[in-house]
């Protein structure tokens, strides 16, 4: 059961939760980046203060999705474990402080959802780590073999400035 009500919540104080979540063709919560989810489950505990009319969400998050390469737009296997603790209100009154919960009832798998598109990288790539060798005259140097060759680098403005000077000694 993903769905929890605000009455729920007052009677039971905390809610230790260990969910496991199943997306179905018919429902659509990717982004541009993930063609389809395989798996995600939940593990943590809701934590009820009816004083603030505040819940606190907090567990881990482990899914498992097909991705698309943003690089070259082929697909890859893509999973992650995500801690996720969250403080959200029933109340408006706090909404600049955190995240309302409008209604009575939310439905626990669609902030799972939320937590981990937030979570996913920008430019998500299967080779992330690879760098493209793309271009011409260049090659791939150290730190320190750059620092040299910036030490050992003639600035163009100095000859420009002695080129100068020189039709100045002439001009004179």
């Amino acid at each position: 059961m993903s769905i929890f009500t605000k009455r729920e919540l007052n009677l039971k104080k905390q809610i230790p939760v260990n969910l496991e979540i199943e997306i179905g063709n018919d429902e659509d919560y990717t982004n541009f980046l993930i063609d389809k989810f395989n798996g995600i489950s939940f593990k943590g505990l809701l934590k009820y203060s009816d004083t603030l009319e505040n819940l606190t969400i907090s567990g881990k998050i482990k899914f498992e999705l097909i991705a698309i390469d943003a690089k070259n737009g082929g697909t890859f296997p893509y999973h992650d474990l995500v801690e996720w603790e969250e403080n959200y209100t029933f109340n408006d009154k706090y909404s600049d402080q955190e995240n309302l919960i409008l209604g009575d009832q939310f439905e626990l798998k669609d902030l799972i959802i939320e937590q981990i598109l937030l979570n996913i990288p920008v430019n998500l790539s299967n080779n992330c780590d690879t760098i493209s060798k793309v271009g011409k005259n260049w090659s791939l140097l150290s730190e320190d073999q750059f620092n040299e060759q910036q030490e050992n680098r003639v600035d163009e403005r100095w000859s420009k400035l002695l080129d100068l000077q020189e039709k100045d000694k002439k001009q004179k």
